[in-house]
């Protein structure tokens, strides 16, 4: 706590015996906060902080007491004055803001060897909160927090040989430009071959990729299957889900490929399996793509997905999202550059 030395009350002799009683605040309290017995002259009220104090004189023979009298203990000289300003609004999905904790009005700099300062993405100073830590994004260096999300961020800056404190908070704003899905595009399979005419000359990233999956079924159609780059083989998820290790229901299964680099993609094709037949056509259903350029893992590495709360997280982890119904075959444009 910031501490002022002390409040000296004194009222001119009059022959009476006075006592005074201190009440933090702008109004007197039932119970002083300070010398409520009158035990002692109390004159004096020390170790107290920046704020309002109010005193009252009490005549300890009539007990009569004097109207409320208010002071202010400003803060001390060295007592920090923190004002965030915005020097970069976020424009990125994995942060890009930057704010910086100027000194009072900015005519004069901070005295860095003298201030601590640490940065939190909440309105409060809370550990889990404050940049650096686990799942939080952004990082500080003095005075600037850079990094950040579009969000409420704090400041708390420390003059160190006082331990006075002082903190300010300001809001990060967002300005992403998200580009947009477009299925209004023609795709042509002339040769019919299963495989769109201009996408034959380009790179089919997922033959690189590294397939995994929250369950198989009796280990053998395995999550590799997805990306090996024929229609024989196939992915089925099974009724234990191999990664929480016990028997549960098929639900909010998943498959992912990691691509291993952040990639520019133009399409995504994904077909049934063609193991058995036409009767396959089908088996598509009620299917959620999603794309990012970010791991689909909580902060201990888990995948989401695996309840209906990682399945909602999976969501919001990622920078493109759409919901696929009962098809035989499905195809998805993206008309910029997005990266996965």
């Amino acid at each position: 706590m910031c501490i002022r030395d002390r409040l000296v009350a004194s009222i001119p002799p009059d022959g009476n015996d006075y006592r005074f009683r201190w009440s933090s605040g702008r109004l007197a309290k039932p119970t002083a906060d300070y010398n409520q017995d009158i035990s002692v002259v109390g004159d004096t009220y020390a170790n107290i902080s920046v704020g309002p104090y109010t005193v009252v004189t009490v005549n300890t023979v009539t007990g009569c007491e004097s109207r409320q009298l208010v002071t202010e203990v400003g803060p001390p000289d060295n007592y920090p004055t923190p004002e965030l300003i915005l020097n970069n609004e976020n424009t990125s999905c994995a942060g890009n803001g930057q704010i910086t904790a100027r000194f009072g009005d900015g005519s004069s700099d901070w005295d860095l060897s003298a201030h601590s300062f640490e940065f939190f993405n909440a309105n409060n100073t809370l550990v889990a909160s404050k940049l650096g830590s686990v799942g939080v994004t952004g990082s500080s260096t003095n005075n600037v927090a850079s990094g950040l999300l579009d969000r409420l961020h704090t400041v708390k800056v420390t003059h160190i040989a006082s331990g006075c404190i002082a903190t300010d908070t300001i809001t990060v704003p967002e300005n992403i430009s998200l580009p947009v899905f477009n299925f209004s595009q023609v795709n042509e399979d002339v040769d019919n071959n299963n495989v769109i005419d201009r996408c034959e000359s380009t790179t089919n990233l997922a033959l690189a990729g590294t397939a995994s999956g929250s369950s198989t079924s009796n280990n053998v159609d395995l999550p590799s299957f997805v990306n090996d780059g024929t229609l024989s083989g196939h992915f089925h998820s099974g009724t234990s889900n191999t990664i929480d290790g016990e028997a549960v229901q098929k639900t909010n299964e998943w498959v992912e490929i990691d691509l291993g680099a952040v990639s520019n993609i133009s399409d995504i094709l994904i077909w049934p399996s063609r193991h058995c037949g036409s009767s396959c056509l089908g088996r598509i259903e009620n299917v959620e793509v999603m794309i990012s350029s970010e791991p689909f893992t909580d902060a201990s590495g888990n995948p989401l997905g695996r309840d209906v709360a990682g399945f909602t997280a999976a969501q919001q982890n990622s920078s493109y999202s759409y919901n696929i119904g009962t098809v035989s075959y499905t195809h998805l444009t993206l008309p910029t550059t997005p990266y996965v």
